[in-house]
């Protein structure tokens, strides 16, 4: 298992900065100690993608906590539903991902990220009618934007799971399984 502190010192290592003044807490072993510039460049990715995509941070971090939900993804959702709730997210939209419900408030913007980031999960795309709003909405800067946080929110935390990062000390699990059994 990967420690927190492995992460900050690989983080510091190959961006020169902490934690919190680097994009984003990519572990590097085991997968990818043998390749460092797999982390270089999935960490520029995901500094565009968190701080400068064209969504804003709310809505940028609605997609990163139902990602983290969607694969329970323990360290991610440690670490940005502080920061949702901080880009003005509520505590009860967030508390309703944790459990796997649809948030009963949710402003017009915040159902369309919900809608297209569950339907992409679950169909593997997007109906012509929810991708249309959603260009409507956002742009079709927007929309590469959105998808782009899905997928690359998805790949840290398939690494993540197979790697094992734990959550830091004395930070207790707060996603439950959503499969039945």
């Amino acid at each position: 298992m990967l420690s927190l502190q492995k992460i900050v010192d690989t983080s510091e290592r190959l961006w020169g900065g902490t934690l919190v003044a680097m994009p984003t807490a990519i572990p590097e072993e085991p997968l990818m100690s043998r390749e460092g510039n797999f982390a270089r460049r999935l960490g520029s990715l995901g500094e565009y993608l968190r701080f400068q995509n064209s969504l804003g941070p709310r809505l940028t971090e609605l997609a990163i906590l139902l990602v983290a939900r969607r694969w329970t993804q323990q360290f991610c959702w440690a670490a940005h539903a502080p920061i949702a709730a901080d880009r003005g997210l509520s505590s009860e939209l967030i508390d309703a991902i944790a459990h796997g419900r649809r948030p009963p408030q949710l402003a017009d913007d915040e159902a369309l990220v919900f809608e297209f980031v569950t339907e992409l999960e679950r169909e593997q795309a997007v109906s012509d009618a929810t991708y249309a709003r959603a260009v409507e909405s956002f742009g079709e800067a927007g929309v590469v934007d959105l998808v782009g946080a899905i997928g690359y929110y998805s790949l840290l935390a398939m690494i993540m799971n197979v790697v094992g990062t734990p959550l830091p000390d004395g930070v207790s699990p707060q996603l439950g399984s959503l499969h039945a059994g």
